[in-house]
């Protein structure tokens, strides 16, 4: 059976094994319910968390990348982001109307 390097970041946390699979599509296949399980397991912990797996064949080929971002906000961090965006829009339309000077 072919041999495949999966290599995994789970929020940091970086594990490297060399594991064998009949096809590439199983190797693939065992890395995205990798990251689906590292995402069950690791949420709820706070509001960002990042995971990825990456497989190499036997001749350190890369045959697939898979990543996931997790990234909540709760009510006050949804507030302050509309707030700066509402800020923001107001500053382009204050400069919008301003004259410009012509020479």
């Amino acid at each position: 059976m072919p041999h495949f390097k999966v290599t995994s970041d789970i929020d940091g946390n970086i594990d490297e094994n060399i594991v064998e699979f009949p096809t590439v599509g199983a190797a693939k296949d065992d890395a995205q319910i990798g990251l689906a399980d590292a995402a069950r397991d690791t949420l709820p912990n706070g509001s960002h968390a990042t995971f990825s797996a990456l497989v190499e064949d036997a001749s350190g080929n890369e045959i697939y990348r898979a990543s996931l971002d997790f990234k909540a906000k709760d009510a006050g961090d949804i507030f302050e982001e509309d707030r700066q965006a509402d800020e923001a829009a107001d500053a382009v339309a204050l400069a919008l109307r301003k004259p410009t000077q012509q020479d």
